[in-house]
Formats: structure tokens, C-alpha cells, sequence
């Protein structure tokens, strides 16, 4: 009886090997870890957000001034909280509306006028890089690194991938850019002068790698 019974289980041990895997393997086992990875993007980003938005002199009733807000500053403080996230810049740039020139000025950058916006920005490691997509001029990342943006971020956040774009003004491209993110639902415009500033090219536009984006109005 014990024969039959070992006997059994080897039989139904080689069987199983016969099944077809689980519909939903990946994203159970794959996904997590790409989810672990934009979590922690995610973090830094806000945290960089909430330090502008709390101390921003948006009001008169300000009694100290606290800006600018330049990129190194944002980096000392947010690095210093998120020392895990490699390979990721964040920047705070503010701008006029109306010709959307950059303004340093904290006092205007106060003004409704002004246009404000965090971005961080990267490359995600190799792992999450569509290794097919280096056949074409747009690096992507890899269809389980998009599903951990949907299961972590929902649908309409404000993290994908630069691409380029009709640098055409429209009521979607107000500055005329001609870059924007590729997200979920949707492509954004980003702003002329993030494109045109010197050290987003370097490590965003220019680096020959996927540069996963994302970007904040505030």
C-alpha cells in the first residue's frame, strides 16, 4: 500500500510539470519587485513636493522667505531622507506663463502668474528595460514595469517614459515642447524649459537610456 502511495505522488508530481503556469504568474512574482522600485521613486518625488509646497512663501503672512528652491537644495534635503533611489534627479522649476521664461525670483515664483512643476526624473534599472525596444528610437520599459505602475499608481499617474512630441503650440503643448511622458491613458506635454535646461538633457534627453519620468504641477 505504502508503494502505491509514493508510487502516487511521483506520478502526480511529473504531471504537474505538464500544467500550464498561473495567467497571473507575473504579476504575483515579477511585478512586486518592479512595484518595490517605483515605490520608492514615488516617495521621492512627494517628499521633494511637500518640501516646496510647505515652505513656499505663497502668502505675504510669511514672515521668512525660504526660496529659492534650487535643485541642489532639493536634492541635499531629499537625498538625505531617500538615500535608496540610484540613478535619480529631482528639480524644481518655475516659470512665467506667459512666454514661460524660467524665473530664480521667490517673490515672483509666489505669483499666480508663475508656472510651477517638481520633476524626477532616471533611468530604472537594466531589468526593466524592454531589451527589444533598443531596435528603435524610443526606449521602453518593460510590460511588467508598466503593470507595477498600474497596480501601484493607478491609471492616471503622472509617471512614464520620455518620448518625443509635435513641438506644434496647442492647448496641450502650451510652450511648444517637443518633448512629453508617455503615461498609462495618455501623453503630456513637458514644459520648454525643463527640456531646455542643460543638466535634464545631459541625463534625461541626451543619455542614450530609458528615462522614466514624474511630473508634478504645484
Amino acid at each position: 500500500m505504502y508503494i502505491w502511495v509514493v508510487l502516487a505522488t511521483f506520478l502526480a508530481a511529473i504531471a504537474s510539470y505538464a500544467l500550464a503556469p498561473r495567467s497571473d504568474y507575473r504579476e504575483i512574482t515579477v511585478e512586486p519587485l518592479a512595484e518595490a522600485h517605483i515605490g520608492r521613486i514615488a516617495k521621492h518625488h512627494r517628499f521633494a513636493r511637500n518640501y516646496i509646497r510647505v515652505r513656499e512663501p505663497f502668502t505675504e503672512s510669511t514672515v521668512l522667505p525660504v526660496g529659492p528652491y534650487t535643485p541642489e537644495m532639493i536634492a541635499e534635503n531629499a537625498d538625505s531622507f531617500f538615500n535608496d533611489v540610484d540613478n535619480y534627479e529631482t528639480q524644481f522649476f518655475c516659470f512665467e506663463r506667459t512666454d514661460w521664461s524660467r524665473s530664480n525670483d521667490p517673490l515672483r515664483c509666489r505669483s499666480a502668474e508663475t508656472a510651477k512643476y517638481i520633476i524626477t526624473y532616471g533611468e530604472p534599472p537594466q531589468r526593466w528595460v524592454n531589451q527589444k525596444s533598443f531596435q528603435s528610437d524610443i526606449l521602453l520599459p518593460t510590460a511588467d514595469y508598466i503593470g507595477a505602475i498600474r497596480s501601484l499608481l493607478g491609471t492616471n499617474a503622472l509617471y512614464g517614459y520620455l518620448v518625443p512630441i509635435d513641438s506644434a503650440v496647442s492647448d496641450t503643448n502650451l510652450s511648444g515642447s517637443a518633448y512629453g511622458v508617455k503615461l498609462l491613458k495618455s501623453t503630456i506635454a513637458i514644459p520648454k524649459p525643463i527640456t531646455e535646461d542643460a543638466y535634464f538633457q545631459n541625463n534625461c534627453i541626451n543619455s542614450g537610456r530609458l528615462c522614466m519620468i514624474y511630473l508634478t504641477a504645484i
